[in-house]
């Protein structure tokens, strides 16, 4: 996909990012 390679942190792809780390971060709270 060139477009992601044209734009290295493209919002959507920021969004996802951001999702993701906040889930992990979610994650190892609820772990203790």
């Amino acid at each position: 996909n060139t477009h992601f390679k044209a734009e290295p942190m493209s919002a959507v792809q920021y969004d996802i990012y951001e999702a993701g780390g906040l889930f992990n971060y979610g994650k190892r709270i609820s772990k203790g």
